[in-house]
């Protein structure tokens, strides 16, 4: 619908934000009734809930039990696409009885050919040699292309910068703000020349992202050259200063310059503010661990997985602490833990088998590797490891 230059002022009033119409009526402004206000396109009777286009392509979720607010995608209902990606099934909400079966059979009876067109999810499971033509393709949404280049922009990084540059130049800020956004994931001496033209771009987002991958890397650019942009830099950070997510950031600023003890302050404060915030975390165990002081670093992954239990990126990070701690069954334990959780994420599933292997258990390792070498036959590391096992 936005491709087709719809606005919210096309259903909503834009002084009162109410609707301009009651019912179907909001949707019947552009969608023939004839067509759409049917059951033969519905399959529900007339004037029922189930009648309503919202329920089908605007479900509602609550949000803190008191904000009821509908979904505004306005997809079309895929059952098979729902039981692929785990989400929610909008036939079921109101067919509480059923499962995804019934609903997969049902909607596939009434549109023989629903199932046939690739969908977004579809599009994200693509591997990365169709990513690459999709990321080019000037016809497809510049928001979905934006969003899966950050999706796969550590494997972009690392062996398609030319891809990146490409995307650097496009007439979409947000696919720009993305191409600089992904650089933090690689290797800045080899790019900054390449985020320095973001630092002069003439959108503020794509500044902030370039300036930001910078500061990701440990330094900041010439302040005598660019410091109007550090200046907005700070003042979009200060901007964010009651939330957890803003003293994160200003924590990677202070680092950057070399402020450890502030940034330590400042991630503090953070968790103090939401004891359960991972980001924080993270760089909080970042400094403590450059400092030798491993124990607080454990402690403080403790106290985060009080509130946010299961946490795989904090749990395999405790492990890897715990080998340098020489706890080395607390660490094997942590390192399956994050492997079982997040079974898609090759990286944790290698460090758990260099980690067995050189605990001498190669017969596990072996295991692991050849697991993960039939769903990424690909992988140099892992090929790499399964010839030295």
């Amino acid at each position: 619908m936005f491709l087709a230059g719809v606005v919210c002022s096309d259903c909503h009033n834009p002084h009162s934000g109410n609707l301009k119409m009651e019912g179907n009526g909001v949707c019947a402004q552009c969608h023939n009734a004839g067509d759409y206000d049917t059951p033969d396109h519905h399959h529900h009777p007339r004037n029922s809930a189930g009648a309503q286009c919202v329920s089908c392509h605007m479900p509602e979720a609550s949000f803190m039990r008191i904000d009821n607010r509908r979904e505004h995608s306005f997809m079309v209902p895929r059952p098979d696409v729902s039981k692929a990606s785990g989400s929610p099934d909008v036939c079921l909400a109101c067919h509480t009885n059923q499962d995804r079966a019934w609903s997969m059979e049902t909607v596939g009876s009434w549109y023989p050919d629903l199932y046939q067109p690739d969908t977004w999810h579809h599009v994200q499971q693509r591997n990365l040699s169709e990513v690459l033509a999709y990321l080019a393709d000037d016809h497809e949404p510049a928001i979905r292309r934006a969003t899966l280049l950050e999706q796969h922009g550590q494997g972009l990084v690392a062996r398609h910068m030319a891809v990146l540059a490409s995307l650097a130049k496009s007439d979409h800020a947000v696919i720009r703000e993305s191409a600089y956004r992904v650089l933090r994931h690689g290797d800045m001496s080899q790019s900054w020349e390449l985020a320095e033209n973001g630092l002069a771009d003439d959108s503020l987002a794509v500044r902030l992202a370039a300036f930001e991958s910078m500061v990701w890397s440990g330094t900041l650019p010439d302040p005598e050259r660019w410091g109007e942009v550090q200046r907005e830099y700070e003042h979009y950070v200060d901007m964010q200063s009651d939330l957890p997510a803003g003293s994160v950031l200003k924590a990677r600023y202070l680092m950057a310059g070399d402020y450890v003890y502030k940034a330590e302050q400042q991630l503090n404060r953070a968790l103090g503010k939401d004891p359960g915030y991972v980001p924080a975390t993270i760089l909080l165990t970042d400094i403590l661990r450059a400092g030798d002081r491993n124990l607080e670093a454990v402690r403080a992954i403790d106290q985060t997985l009080e509130h946010s239990p299961d946490e795989p990126q904090l749990i395999h990070l405790r492990g890897l602490i715990r080998i340098r701690l020489q706890n080395y069954p607390a660490a094997l334990a942590d390192l399956e833990r994050a492997h079982q959780l997040v079974p898609g994420q090759w990286l944790f599933g290698y460090r758990y088998a260099v980690a067995l292997f050189q605990l001498d258990q190669k017969d596990k390792a072996r295991q692991v590797t050849q697991a993960l070498l039939q769903q990424y036959p690909d992988n140099a590391q892992l090929r790499a490891l399964m010839n030295h096992l």
